[in-house]
Formats: C-alpha cells, sequence, structure tokens
C-alpha cells in the first residue's frame, strides 16, 4: 500500500489483532471484517432439501433424454433396415 498509493503506513498502530471484532479508520472510512458465516450463511434444512430434489429431477430428466435419443436411434435404425 505504501508504494501503490504513496501513503506511509504506521504498523504498530495498524496492526489488527481480530479482524471481525475490532474496526480501522482508512480515509475516513471505518472498515471492519465480517465473518464468512456472515457472507455465505449455512444452507436451512428447507433449502438442502430443496437443492437434493432439483438435483435428483435433474439427473431424472437427463436420463431420460439419453434415453429418447437411444429410443429415436434405434427407431431410425429400423426404418432404414426396413427399407434396404
Amino acid at each position: 500500500m505504501e508504494l501503490g498509493l504513496s501513503l506511509r503506513v504506521d504498523k504498530l498502530n495498524t496492526a489488527i489483532h481480530s479482524a471481525v471484532s475490532e474496526k480501522i479508520e482508512f480515509l475516513g472510512m471505518e472498515l471492519q471484517a465480517v465473518p464468512p458465516s456472515v457472507l455465505r450463511p449455512p444452507m436451512s434444512e428447507k433449502a438442502i432439501r430443496a437443492r437434493k430434489k432439483y438435483l435428483r429431477q435433474k439427473e431424472v430428466r437427463a436420463l431420460e433424454f439419453r434415453n429418447a435419443r437411444a429410443r429415436n436411434r434405434r427407431i431410425l435404425g429400423l426404418k432404414i433396415f426396413n427399407h434396404v
């Protein structure tokens, strides 16, 4: 920071021991870190169930799509074979 912004930083006064509980003043702004659980809170039980349901449905749709492609290829192959 000293090189990029040409600022003099006093390392003794700017040391942060606990970024979550302590605040610092910087360029007239008060800065404080937040714990990761605030930025990305843990998923609720309902959200976990909904996500599992969505992933299951996505898997079933993919399987049905693969089966439909195989069925269509087989039908097309039979049509071609019948005309030979």
